[in-house]
């Protein structure tokens, strides 16, 4: 395992960064190839989305609170948070508590 803060980002280094984004480039177009069509943004953005959920479970599974958090047991998982948050601002929007254009900036950024 690398010594803690020895971690580089692949945006840290143009290098990288292109070489990630040629390989997944690449994979993408030798499918299309193989399929004998070109995939829709929306194939691509399926496919993506559905990698990282599978990235993001796995990561999770191995992710372990060193101190049990009371009423969950292990460290919550990121799906965990998410459906508790959705809930969350679904409830607040209900009660009056926040308005709409409230709801879409926490939940995507947007005012």
């Amino acid at each position: 395992m690398a010594e803690l803060g020895s971690y580089r980002n692949v945006f840290d280094d143009p290098k990288e960064f292109n070489k990630l984004n040629d390989l997944i480039l690449g994979a993408i177009q030798q499918f299309s190839d193989y399929r004998q069509g070109n995939l829709t943004y929306g194939e691509i953005m399926f496919v993506l989305e559905c990698i990282l959920d599978t990235m993001r479970g796995s990561s999770e599974k191995d992710a372990h609170a060193h101190k049990g958090i009371k009423g969950l047991r292990d460290a919550p998982t990121f799906t965990t948070l998410l459906s508790t948050t959705s809930r969350m601002i679904e409830t607040l929007l209900k009660k009056g508590m926040i308005n709409s254009s409230e709801e879409a900036y926490i939940l995507h950024g947007e005012e």
